[in-house]
């Protein structure tokens, strides 16, 4: 799972494209890096509650002081506005792994 520190430097370092949409029309958030790669988030909404509208992806991060919390990467479609923050962690929110490459 991504960390906190992962989605803000998404925020920080790369180009964060709202009117992005995947091969098959969908809608979602379409993040270049300064390398030019790039990866497509989905607006898969919550619990199948309003996909196509925003996106909330969990980290690996808890929640320094609530134990039953985690932080989150959230996108609003909508709004073209995008944040990090926490939520419960019983929340159906969306994931997407990663690959730690300095794990052998």
């Amino acid at each position: 799972m991504p960390t906190i520190e992962d989605y803000r430097e998404l925020r920080e370092k790369c180009t964060l494209m709202m009117e992005g949409y995947d091969s098959d029309g969908k809608k979602g958030l379409q993040v270049i890096g300064p390398n030019n790669n790039s990866i497509f988030l989905p607006a898969g909404g919550e619990s199948f509650i309003s996909v196509g509208q925003y996106g909330r992806y969990w980290t690996g991060t808890q929640h320094e002081e609530y134990l039953y919390a985690a932080y989150k990467f959230e996108f609003f479609y909508m709004y073209a506005d995008y944040a990090h923050d926490w939520g419960l962690r019983g929340d159906e929110y969306n994931i997407r792994p990663v690959v730690n490459k300095n794990v052998k």
